[in-house]
């Protein structure tokens, strides 16, 4: 019972470790608005019909666009009628 406990532990943290997004190439691409450890940030893909009905009912979500390789090139965030530069490459701020 022990190991068991214990590999659900260890799965549940390399999970949380390796949460980064990666995607195909291109975009823009939606996911949902979240709340993670590092705070609000993207979590579910999702599609576009579903980030209109979230902005619809008043509710964020973002747009990425990820490189070549499908690491994240930018991040915008959708709010309220509004787009912001949430991240992008190269930015001092760590990869979502």
């Amino acid at each position: 019972m022990k190991n068991v406990v214990a590999l659900v532990i260890l799965l549940s943290l390399s999970g949380c470790a390796s949460s980064k997004l990666s995607h195909e190439p291109g975009g823009p691409y939606y996911f949902k608005s979240g709340v993670t450890y590092k705070g609000y940030r993207p979590t579910g893909e999702i599609t576009k019909a579903e980030a209109d009905s979230l902005a619809d009912k008043g509710n964020a979500y973002y747009m990425a666009h990820f490189g070549p390789e499908g690491n994240p090139a930018k991040i915008l965030k959708v709010y309220r009628g509004q787009t912001n530069l949430y991240w992008q490459a190269g930015s001092d701020v760590p990869e979502p």
